[in-house]
């Protein structure tokens, strides 16, 4: 596997690697910025989950499009996995969206 093949190969795994770690970072980020935000009267829970989902939708696409562009040479699996990687991150953007939304909707002190 040449140095292109292997870049290839990390960034159509971005969608299983960047999308989850962006969900993690805000899950435990949601669960301590909000008495910050109580406290500070700020939006700090919804900025960072705004930028966790906005990373998840950035890992689907890149994942999606490098799939879709390997070469005959890699085979019909880089095109699977970054299908399957696409997916995935898009159903964590799902998820985030769904936390960001309840950040919207709830204020800081009622969570």
């Amino acid at each position: 596997m040449n140095r292109h093949s292997a870049v290839n190969a990390l960034l159509t795994c971005a969608g299983l690697v960047a999308a989850p770690l962006a969900w993690l970072v805000s899950v435990q980020l949601g669960q301590i910025l909000p008495y910050v935000d109580c406290a500070n009267r700020s939006y700090l829970t919804a900025v960072c989950v705004a930028a966790g989902t906005s990373i998840a939708l950035a890992a689907a696409v890149l994942s999606w499009r490098r799939g879709s562009s390997a070469s005959p040479a890699d085979g019909h699996t880089f095109h699977f996995v970054g299908s399957i990687a696409g997916l995935a991150a898009l159903a964590i953007s799902f998820a985030l969206a769904l936390q960001l939304l309840a950040a919207f909707t709830l204020n800081a002190c009622e969570r």
